[in-house]
């Protein structure tokens, strides 16, 4: 997952020339094919959305894994919008959608002028299944 999550913020990085730093914190090496897919697409997702909306210069992904989750935070320093007023689009919804199907969670954060945080949490047993 890491290494497909790199190249993918290396793509972005060649479009958009906004620094990305990928951080990563006790990540196994290899997670079940399930859950590499379903956060490979959430940050895919949440990248395009950063490339197409949010004018940020720095992109932050960050991986960190507890006994019994995977936590993925991707944060922009981007316009953000008031998520009170903004219904969310497809790609936010698909994000949510994937976290919930996978039995985690998915939480966003934005204001104007501030950015966006999205924060996904998903169940993980630590023995690759």
């Amino acid at each position: 997952f890491l290494a497909a999550a790199r190249s993918l913020c290396d793509e972005i990085k060649k479009r958009t020339r906004a620094i990305f730093d990928l951080r990563s914190v006790r990540w196994p090496e290899r997670l079940p094919a399930e859950s590499e897919l379903t956060l490979y697409r959430i940050v895919q997702e949440a990248l395009n959305n950063v490339e197409k909306h949010s004018k940020a210069t720095r992109v932050l992904l960050s991986c960190a894994q507890t006994p019994s989750t995977l936590h993925l935070t991707i944060q922009d320093n981007g316009r953000g919008f008031r998520l009170e007023k903004k219904r969310d689009g497809l790609g936010l919804s698909n994000i949510r959608e994937r976290a919930q199907f996978a039995g985690g969670t998915a939480a966003i954060r934005s204001a104007p002028g501030r950015g966006t945080e999205i924060v996904v949490s998903i169940p993980f047993d630590g023995n690759g299944s």
